[in-house]
């Protein structure tokens, strides 16, 4: 009797094989099932890690960066037209707590630390994190500092619980790697971090002279308040992309105060920035789709010695409020300035080019209102308006904390304003402006201008 089955078993483990091969699950070369390995990046010593499964970086733009289902349902996240970067914010951006589940402990006296648990160690009163994990940090330390050193796809969080950090010789807070960095506030807590005003910090050929140095993307948030003061130059530096997406931020600095080069990005909470030189900058010129201050909520007020928001390729208001105060040019765009809603008034001393609004390309409002004031009779209006008009105009002289104010025809203030700054032209739109109607410019409580709509965009002001 013949036994036909082996043969029939190998023709369906060869007909299986082929399947396989034409589905793109075929094998991978010199080994059926290869065997799973640790990523290099990965470190054992990770709150929570074993050193035996890889780290793997699940996080799409949008959801919570912390890893899905993997389901290919995602909606796509919005993109600006022009630019192409995301309007999108993930949701461990925008989070205003963390899980401190397992967090590693770290507590600042004034002259060591106290760490409890793995994957941050102290030499003195200094701290370093080298893994992924959430970190909470406390006490107080006036010649302190944390330096994270985490590997390339790692994710860290540190929770600031109370903390005040100074640091004399270099940043509080300095980020030398990992893939992102959140400084998270814990709620009912207020926590400083600063540097010195007098020092040389040097990470390769690259001067870190900043309260807050980092060479990766950097997101704050939260529900409790941090103060960061710059006492050398810079507020907060991220050489990535910066974001504010919830809590309370207030940086004070001798230059700039809050500056990321690729972007910065602002969601909600409450950020404000006294600089003594620009406000709030994106220095990345080289690449289209960077350099861009993006604000889509919040509360933001920045006074400045000199551009109060500079962005090397665009400025995009979506929601919020914007409330700037400059030296310079309130609104620096070095392509287009856009606003599709929230309220954004600008006031600056202009000269020498330094409008309230500067821009390369083009400015264009379709919702929200928008109010520049300058010192200047030359300037730049909008170029576009659509769902509402705009006027730009000069007119007398007003002092310093003069109010500013448009009404309608039947005395209804369509926008007003409180600068503390001298002004003698505006540049305005508001829902509440359209072709055909008449306004009247009131500082001080006096009118002073009578403006007729005869077109969606009236421009009076010279010829910059």
């Amino acid at each position: 009797m013949i036994r036909r089955r082996p043969a029939a078993a190998a023709v369906l483990a060869a007909l299986l094989m082929i399947c396989l091969a034409a589905s793109g699950c075929g094998t991978v070369p010199g080994s059926v099932f290869a065997p799973v390995t640790a990523d290099p990046g990965t470190d054992s010593s990770a709150p929570g890690g074993t050193g035996s499964v890889p780290s793997i970086d699940t996080s799409v733009p949008g959801t919570d960066e912390g890893g899905g289902s993997g389901g290919t349902d995602r909606p796509v996240p919005p993109t600006d037209p022009r630019h192409g970067f995301s309007l999108d914010f993930s949701d461990r951006e925008t989070e205003t707590s963390r899980d401190l589940s397992g967090a590693v402990r770290i507590e600042f006296s004034s002259s060591s630390v106290s760490v409890t648990g793995r994957g941050a160690s102290a030499s003195g009163s200094a701290v370093t994190v080298t893994a992924a994990g959430v970190y909470v940090l406390s006490g107080s330390c006036a010649a302190g500092s944390v330096t994270v050193a985490a590997g390339p796809g790692d994710k860290v969080s540190l929770v600031l619980d109370g903390l005040s950090l100074v640091n004399p010789e270099g940043p509080a807070v300095f980020v030398k790697s990992a893939d992102k960095v959140f400084l998270t506030t814990s709620a009912g807590t207020s926590s400083t971090l600063a540097d010195g005003p007098s020092y040389k910090a040097f990470d390769g050929e690259t001067e870190l002279d900043a309260a807050v140095y980092s060479r990766s993307d950097l997101a704050f948030n939260g529900s409790g308040t941090l103060e960061v003061r710059g006492n050398l130059a810079h507020g907060i530096v991220s050489r990535d992309d910066l974001v504010v997406g919830s809590g309370t931020l207030r940086v004070s600095s001798v230059k700039t105060g809050v500056s990321g080069k690729d972007s910065v990005r602002i969601a909600g909470g409450s950020l404000s920035v006294e600089a003594g030189s620009n406000g709030i900058r994106a220095t990345n010129a080289l690449e289209p789709s960077k350099g861009y201050v993006y604000v889509k909520g919040g509360a933001v007020s920045v006074r400045s010695g000199k551009e109060a928001f500079q962005a090397e390729t665009c400025i995009r208001i979506d929601g919020g409020s914007v409330n700037a105060e400059a030296g310079g040019s309130g609104l620096r765009c070095g392509a287009d300035y856009l606003q599709t809603g929230g309220s954004v008034l600008v006031c600056s001393l202009s000269s020498n080019g330094k409008y309230p609004l500067a821009y390369s390309n083009s400015a264009e409002v379709s919702g929200g209102t928008f109010a520049a004031l300058g010192s200047s009779e030359a300037g730049l209006g909008l170029t576009a308006c659509s769902n509402q008009a705009s006027f730009a105009v000069s007119f007398p002289g007003q002092g310093p904390g003069t109010d500013f104010s448009v009404t309608d025809a039947s005395g209804n203030s369509v926008i007003s304003f409180h600068p503390s700054r001298a002004y003698s032209s505006c540049t305005v739109s508001a829902p509440g402006l359209v072709p055909g109607a008449s306004y009247t410019v009131r500082c001080g409580g006096s009118d002073v201008l009578g403006v007729t709509m005869d077109a969606p965009l009236v421009n009076r002001l010279a010829p910059n």
